[in-house]
């Protein structure tokens, strides 16, 4: 479980825009010990269903527009599963079997956003 109290916090860990985060009442991350950009993954639960879409532009925005300061991700994807958008960045072989996962366990997943982070 990752906390929304902090919303600069949720931006600079995550990526979600701290004016979004109070789009989302529940979030839960998963975190490279070493290093961050190797795989970041985040799910946000959405408090309105029709905030999904603007959540996932806003997070395809917020993650390809920043300076990263220690190793650069290869690759960002954005997972729609009902209310939930998940986000996760990092290294192409990690995301992909992340994707690849996701999407078999979740059959109503869609894949929203997949791109390199240039």
């Amino acid at each position: 479980r990752f906390g929304l109290e902090n919303a600069e916090t949720v931006n600079q860990v995550l990526g979600l825009p701290e004016a979004d985060v109070a789009l989302v009442d529940n979030a839960a991350s998963l975190i490279h010990i070493m290093n961050a950009n190797n795989f970041t993954a985040a799910a946000f639960h959405a408090v309105k269903s029709e905030d999904v879409a603007k959540l996932t532009e806003e997070l395809k925005t917020s993650v390809s527009g920043r300076q990263w300061i220690c190793g650069f991700p290869d690759k960002h994807i954005i997972i729609t599963i009902g209310d939930y958008v998940v986000s996760a960045f990092g290294s192409n072989e990690l995301i992909d079997y992340f994707k690849e996962i996701t999407m078999k366990v979740y059959p109503t997943a869609v894949l929203a956003h997949e791109g390199a982070i240039s």
